[in-house]
């Protein structure tokens, strides 16, 4: 079992989950994960964690249409720019 701290950083997987790596620093981490269960679950979770990607995501799934994906922003009390 790995070490705490040999992990990277949560934001270090926020980083790889969104694609803003380094094509190095991605294989990196990917070998890592690869080794370490426990951010294994942490990227996981950093997946179900984004209010925003999800409800994009399910309106490109055609699961919602973009006005329904707005609303439930706004009911969670993000404000959004689309009128």
């Amino acid at each position: 079992m790995r070490r705490a701290a040999d992990c990277p950083s949560r934001m270090e997987l926020e980083s790889l989950r969104l694609g803003k790596l380094s094509s190095d620093m991605v294989e990196q981490l990917a070998q890592h994960l690869e080794q370490c269960d426990s951010c294994v679950q942490v990227f996981q979770k950093l997946n179900g964690d984004d209010v925003l990607v999800e409800l994009l995501q399910s309106a490109c799934r055609g699961r919602s249409e973009p006005r329904e994906a707005h609303s439930q922003l706004e009911g969670r009390g993000l404000q959004c720019g689309v009128g």
